[in-house]
């Protein structure tokens, strides 16, 4: 049996993308762990079902009813599907029942004010974030917000450092998985290492300039590629100009999967704002895998 997969929910429907999300990668043969974390004090499950309810012991009961109504909705996209109700801060104990459980992915929407920015942001749980050997499945507000259908497409992000190749076996596993295109990407930042009023003034120089970045990446792109070209497997390479965030987001449509690489331990949670995963996950329609730098590789969940 594959490793299990753990589902934070927090009573809203944005949450709840997630799962849809998970049925799209036909994981049947991992089981998967529906979370509801109570807060004392705070109220139960934010729904119309269950509002303001100060009592522990009923803030419970209706995390427990909540949660076994999902998994009945639920119950022919994950037929391996069980509930658990923890207590206190979501920043610490999503982490800490995926350790507890040995997830090998946690899979979560990203809205704009909730758990899920609360877990990758708080220094607590940047830290667990950091040691955790689980995969990241992050669902934007824009995709829980739509039906984006089938991934069709399998992004891989690089930046000419072998950290950032590390996402490549992880998107190869899922494309092939899912019969998608795998596609490399290289940002380049022509007017970040050349100036606006220098090509103004020199327009050749500028020409030659950004042709030749642009050579330099299309040649990096192939070699990085080549390894992975099979019969069947539809491997593309592409080339955006411009911030590698904002150029990475600008490339990227429904359908599509990112796939990238965490940093180190030390750090993760002053990388997550704004990266390109925080980017992403505010401005992309793609969803976006987050895969562990200590522990690069296929997804167990994935097969």
């Amino acid at each position: 049996m594959n490793p299990p997969v753990l589902v934070p929910l927090d009573g809203t429907r944005e949450s709840e993308a997630a799962l849809d999300a998970l049925g799209r990668f036909s994981i049947d043969a991992s089981p998967v762990i529906l979370l509801h974390v109570v807060q004392p004090g705070i109220g139960a499950t934010a729904s119309a079902e269950s509002p303001g309810i100060d009592d522990e012991r009923s803030q419970r009961r209706a995390a427990s009813d909540y949660l076994d109504a999902v998994r009945h909705r639920m119950r022919d996209l994950l037929p391996d599907c069980t509930t658990e109700v923890a207590e206190g801060d979501p920043r610490v104990q999503i982490l800490v029942a995926a350790k507890r459980h040995g997830c090998s992915m946690i899979a979560m929407t990203f809205p704009e004010d909730g758990i899920v920015g609360k877990v990758l942001f708080g220094s607590m749980a940047g830290r667990v974030a950091g040691a955790t050997a689980a995969t990241m499945l992050l669902v934007p507000r824009q995709t829980a917000e739509t039906d984006p259908g089938a991934i069709t497409r399998v992004l891989a992000p690089l930046d000419g450092s072998a950290a950032s190749e590390q996402a490549i076996p992880v998107a190869v596993q899922l494309a092939d998985r899912l019969g998608a295109e795998l596609a490399l990407l290289e940002a380049v930042d022509i007017e970040g290492r050349f100036p606006p009023s220098t090509g103004q003034l020199l327009p050749d120089v500028s020409e030659r300039f950004r042709q030749g970045l642009r050579d330099q990446a299309d040649h990096y792109l192939r070699q990085v590629a080549e390894p992975w070209l099979r019969p069947g497997r539809v491997v593309t390479w592409s080339i955006v100009e411009g911030p590698r965030p904002s150029a990475i987001v600008r490339a990227c449509r429904p359908g599509d999967l990112v796939v990238t690489v965490a940093p180190p331990r030390l750090g993760i949670t002053r990388w997550l704002e704004g990266s390109l995963v925080d980017i992403l996950s505010r401005e992309s329609p793609a969803l976006v895998l987050l895969t562990p730098h200590d522990a690069p590789g296929p997804v167990a969940a994935f097969g």
